[in-house]
């Protein structure tokens, strides 16, 4: 039975905003012309989704210490 806590939906759900959000203000500014503006936004983004999912992360290598362990 596969079922998914409320802490990986909500972490699901902030960085499918952050996506988003980034996607729009990036597109906003290279539509002004602002190509250098675009691009750090975009790797702002791709870093904040990276934190958020660091504890994902760290659920994950206890795991597999789990898995190793047996």
């Amino acid at each position: 039975k596969a079922s998914l806590s409320l802490e990986y939906i909500a972490i699901l759900i902030k960085s499918l905003g952050v996506c988003y959000l980034t996607q729009l203000a990036s597109d906003a500014c290279r539509d002004a012309g602002e190509m250098a503006i675009s691009s750090k936004l975009e790797l702002a983004g791709k870093i904040t989704v990276l934190s958020l999912g660091l504890p994902l992360f760290g659920k994950l290598l206890e795991i597999v210490k789990q898995l190793i362990a047996i």
